[in-house]
């Protein structure tokens, strides 16, 4: 495990955070099925999710991904989670899920790796995952409609936002390593006095 972490310890996180997510919603589900058995609304589709999530989260947490320097393998891993979400959500109620809210994760994690570029990004995925959900099924209810898509503009500025804390984070870890390179550089040219 100690390995795994040395390799990036953010990346490390968000891999173990969705292990974490993936067995926590399982165990949510099946605790809120005492208590509410019509929550789930496709049961056998809902076990192939979790064990393609389960599988999916382990590959992910122990294969050697160093580092993600290829944005495009971190927007495919996201592109992964949200569908993965997406399968949750349609199984326990679709638009009326109690786990529509975990399409904030993919968000989050895509934020702070990849700045206000992959804010958008997330938010474009579950913008047209909801517009699937609302388009698919005929929804009567235009009050819980307009939430979705005031929700949709919080996300959106809430994306913008984390982005921006992305990036300053991203920033001060550079400066930290410029500074580092400076004093390097200052001890190898004394040495050579």
């Amino acid at each position: 495990m100690e390995m795994l972490q040395k390799r990036n310890p953010l990346i490390f996180v968000i891999n173990l955070m969705r292990l974490i997510l993936v067995i926590g919603s399982a165990a949510v589900l099946l605790i809120i099925q005492k208590v509410q058995p019509d929550i789930i609304t496709r049961p056998q589709k809902l076990l192939y999710v979790f064990i393609v999530a389960l599988l999916y989260s382990l590959i992910v947490l122990i294969a050697p991904f160093s580092k993600i320097k290829n944005k495009f393998l971190g927007y495919f891993f996201c592109t992964i989670d949200s569908l993965l979400i997406l399968g949750l959500i349609y199984c326990t109620g679709e638009i009326a899920s109690p786990f529509f809210i975990l399409f904030f994760f993919p968000l989050i994690s895509l934020s702070f790796l990849y700045e206000i570029l992959g804010s958008f990004y997330a938010a474009i995925i579950f913008t047209i995952y909801t517009i699937f959900f609302i388009t698919t099924r005929s929804y009567s209810d235009s009050k819980l409609i307009a939430n979705i898509f005031i929700s949709m503009g919080i996300l959106v500025m809430f994306s913008l936002y984390l982005g921006n804390i992305g990036k300053q984070i991203k920033a001060r870890k550079r400066i930290k390593e410029l500074e580092e390179e400076v004093k390097t550089l200052k001890l190898k040219l004394e040495n050579k006095k």
